[in-house]
Order: structure tokens, then C-alpha cells, then sequence
């Protein structure tokens, strides 16, 4: 655990122990440094009384209606506890001692050493500094090898039957980690070679059809780009979960996303609402929200699958050509666009986009 998210920790303990017993609680590093506290101010003399403490050899004093306690762990003192208790009765005791408790509780826990899966966790959600990156490396003899990052995302929780028929199917090298990020995300990392789109796209069809077909799970996967190092596997994992993100919004019905390919949907999606919204007054005018049909909206796909060609899409919903020509007369007259021709095609395209987009930004507020 990085020396930041310690900190953190170790204050939420003190606010949380403040807000059970009302009372002020203060922290001490051994040289005398204010590590956190529960009031931003403390007096001068109380500092100066912590300084003194530290150099004496009692391991607890009452003094200034403060509670002094040196915290050990293997005959070393690793914090000084103030409780401001005001008094030396038998609840206020008990209330240092809790406190003291939690404390040596969370820095010995926080300075376990990691295992794999605990460290390339920590990696990829970028809770490591660099020197703990390095050294933790070395402690589980990680080498530095180009690796490739699938991200799944599960629809519903996973369960252990399904990650270890993971583990038994792709991890089979040995630069290959299945990671248990949450109850509904995983990471595969595999190597260098799987960074080429079709071996990627193969093998996170091989996991999607394994999921639907052995645990019954429907998952979708994300692709970073190659990680050429350990250091680039936080960056990776960043890349593959944006993926995922976008193409929830833009092709919620695409299983397969690859960071390198979002198309015009990574652009859109760093659009201001407001500028989204300026487009659309643009294309649509007045109407601003364009609301079509089931109908409609399978016959729009479906003429773009086919590159606006009428009758290869008149052929595939089985509809006489002149009963789609009249569907797309219909949608002229609604939204001013001919997308039978590329270029307007193209700007009812974008402009389907940027309306996800917003209604996705709304979804948020």
C-alpha cells in the first residue's frame, strides 16, 4: 500500500473514532511530524510536549487534558496517538486503546507484503509510486514484458466457477495474469503477441463464446493497446475500460472493443454539452431530439450495414424496394436529411452520436 492511501486510511480512522466518541484524535510520525488529525490547528505547547515525549522512554503520559501513547510493532515505534479525553477515567482509556488498536492494525496490514494479484491490482489502478512499483516487482520476480490488456466486463457478477475456467483456458504462458479487479471486471493480460487486432479479436471471441456458453455470463471486452512495460500496464488498463466506456454509449451492441479503433466516438465523446447541443440546432433545427420508431431505426442500421444500398436493404428486412424508398421519404420529411445520399448520411450518422452523447452526460447529472 502506496504511503498516500496509508495516510488516507489512517485519517478516516481517526474521523471515524471522533465521530463515535465526540473527541479529538491526533497522529504523530516517529520524528515528530504531524501525520494527520481530526482539527487542523494543534498548540504550540502540545507539539512541543509531543517532541519531549518521544524522546522519553514512557510509553504513555497524560498531560494538558491529552492522552500521549506510543504505538509499536516489533519493539519499534511507528506513531505517537494525542487524545484529547480530557480526563484519565476508565471510558477514556478504553477509547485510546481502540484507537491505538486500529491504527497498528492498518500499518501492519498496509506493510504485508503483496501477492500477484494484490500487486498488478494496485498497478493498474495506478496505487503504486514508483519505487514500490519496482521493488514489489522484484519481490514476485514480475519481468518486463510487452503485454496486451483484455478488460472484461461481465453483465451481471461473476462468480468463481467462471474465473477459473478463465484461468484454466488463457492463462497458459507464463507473462499471462488473470486479474479480479471487482465483482463484475477482470483483466486478462496476455503477451506481446496477442496485440495484433485478429489474434486479439479471436481470442476475446474464444472468451466471449466460453462465458455465454460454459458459466452462462454475457461479457463484453476491451482492448488497450500493447503495454510495453509494467509501468505502462495502469495506462493500459485506462485505454481498455475507455473503450468499454465509449462503446457502451456509441455501440452498446458491439462485444468487442479495441481502444485503437473508436472512430469518430472517441472524438464526440470529449464534446461539451454545449457545443453537442449548437450541432444538433445545426442539423436538426428546432428539433433538437429526434425520437424514431423501432421500425425506423432497424431500417437506418440496416442501410448503413449495407453501404445505402436500397435493394440489398430492401432485401434483407423483406420489404418491396418502393416500401423502403417511401420509409426514407417518411424520415426526409422529419429530420431534413436525404441519408439515402453519403453526405447526409453521414451527418445523420454524427448527429445520432452526439445525441447519445448528451443523453449519456444527462444520465450522469
Amino acid at each position: 500500500m502506496n504511503t498516500e492511501l496509508l495516510a488516507e486510511k489512517l485519517q478516516n480512522v481517526l474521523e471515524e473514532m471522533k465521530e463515535i466518541s465526540h473527541t479529538d484524535y491526533y497522529l504523530f510520525l516517529p520524528d515528530g511530524v504531524l501525520q494527520g488529525g481530526t482539527k487542523e490547528e494543534l498548540a504550540a505547547e502540545i507539539t512541543a510536549e509531543v517532541c519531549s515525549f518521544i524522546s522519553s522512554p514512557a510509553q504513555r503520559q497524560f498531560a494538558y487534558g491529552y492522552h500521549f501513547v506510543k504505538i509499536m510493532s516489533c519493539d519499534r515505534m511507528i506513531y505517537i496517538l494525542l487524545v484529547n479525553a480530557g480526563n484519565q477515567d476508565e471510558y477514556s482509556n478504553m477509547l485510546v486503546q481502540m484507537a491505538a488498536s486500529q491504527i497498528k492494525n492498518i500499518d501492519m496490514m498496509a506493510n504485508v507484503p503483496m501477492d500477484e494479484q494484490q500487486y498488478l491490482r494496485q498497478i493498474l489502478m495506478g496505487n503504486l509510486k514508483e519505487d514500490e512499483l519496482e521493488t514489489e516487482a522484484e519481490h514476485l520476480k514480475l519481468e518486463e514484458h510487452p503485454r496486451s490488456l483484455f478488460v472484461l466486463e461481465f453483465e451481471e457478477e461473476k462468480n468463481a466457477i467462471a474465473m477459473e475456467m478463465l484461468k484454466n483456458l488463457f492463462v497458459q504462458e507464463r507473462e499471462d495474469y488473470l486479474i479480479d479487479m471487482n465483482a463484475c471486471r477482470a483483466v486478462l493480460m496476455k503477451g506481446s503477441e496477442f496485440s495484433k487486432e485478429e489474434a486479439a479479436r479471436e481470442l476475446s471471441e474464444m472468451i466471449i463464446d466460453n462465458m455465454q456458453t460454459e458459466a452462462l455470463l454475457n461479457v463484453r471486452v476491451g482492448i488497450s493497446g500493447e503495454a510495453d512495460s509494467i509501468r505502462r500496464l495502469e495506462k493500459g488498463y485506462q485505454e481498455a475500460c475507455m473503450a468499454l466506456k465509449i462503446s457502451r454509449i456509441f455501440e452498446p451492441k458491439n462485444q468487442i472493443v479495441m481502444y485503437g479503433h473508436l472512430g469518430i466516438g472517441r472524438l464526440i465523446y470529449q464534446l461539451p454539452v454545449e457545443l453537442c447541443q449548437m450541432f444538433l440546432r445545426e442539423v436538426f433545427g428546432e428539433h433538437k431530439q429526434i425520437d424514431l420508431d423501432e421500425e425506423m431505426l432497424v431500417t437506418i442500421e440496416r442501410l448503413f450495414e449495407n453501404n445505402l444500398n436500397i435493394s440489398e436493404t430492401a432485401r434483407q428486412l423483406y420489404v418491396h424496394r418502393n416500401t423502403l424508398v417511401y420509409r426514407l421519404e417518411r424520415l426526409e420529411k422529419l429530420i431534413g436529411l436525404d441519408i439515402r445520399t453519403f453526405e447526409d448520411a453521414m451527418m445523420f450518422r454524427i448527429a445520432m452520436m452526439v445525441q447519445a452523447h448528451i443523453r449519456n452526460l444527462k444520465k450522469k447529472e
